[in-house]
């Protein structure tokens, strides 16, 4: 006695994407085009020609946190492209892209040497009385932070101002000069740092007869 039977053979395989690549590019902002590598796929009955790779729209977004993040990680933006592979069966599988934007520099930091008066009392000079113009590739220069300190043997303590008093001047002496160091921040805490001289000296022998405690002007030492 003989029988048939009819065997059918269905394609229910979704097509597989290899390792996605990202993409890093260090700038302020998206080049244009935006240009991703192409991702591979394979399926197990489909060829590699017969799937239809299709991208999506590209979803743009900020990315928080780079100033807490090591320096490889400091995205400040990202693109996120989606694919879809589709085989000759009609299975359909997905798979993430991204594209990030991060800033490792470092801003520009430029110095001014000054010269402040000093009578009987302390004074204190700011960091931004040193800052002649600093600026950053990507930070605007209003969002930039500074910090000075003095330069004593190799120990800085980076603060927003120092305090100069009296009794820094040697005895005998009408001036002393101050050696300091400016930190430029970013807003993704990249640092730059310049070197200032800042003349101390009795208000009562400052060349402009000025003789007010606290008194900073430009000085080129």
């Amino acid at each position: 006695m003989a029988c048939s039977f009819k065997v059918t053979i269905k394609d229910v395989e979704a097509p597989r994407f290899a390792t996605i690549n990202n993409t890093v590019v260090d700038a302020c902002n998206f080049p244009n085009p935006i240009t991703m590598t192409t991702p591979s796929v394979s399926d197990n009955c489909s060829g590699s020609a017969d799937i239809t790779l299709t991208p999506s729209m590209d979803v743009t977004a900020t990315v928080n946190g780079c100033a807490s993040k090591t320096a490889t990680i400091k995205y400040t933006k990202s693109v996120t492209r989606t694919w879809t592979a589709l085989d000759n069966a009609g299975n359909a599988s997905t798979a993430v892209q991204r594209m990030y934007i991060r800033d490792m520099q470092a801003p520009t930091a430029i110095c001014k040497d000054i010269i402040v008066s000093i009578g009987s009392s302390n004074v204190s000079v700011l960091a931004t009385q040193i800052n002649n113009g600093s600026s950053d590739n990507c930070t605007a220069t209003a969002a930039l932070s500074y910090a000075i300190c003095r330069n004593i043997g190799i120990t800085c303590s980076y603060a927003s101002a120092i305090s100069l008093t009296p009794s820094m001047i040697p005895t005998g002496s009408n001036f002393v000069n101050i050696p300091v160091t400016l930190r430029v921040t970013d807003a993704c805490g990249n640092n730059g740092t310049c070197t200032a001289m800042i003349r101390l000296q009795r208000a009562s022998n400052l060349t402009n007869g000025n003789t007010n405690d606290n008194n900073a002007t430009d000085l080129s030492i």
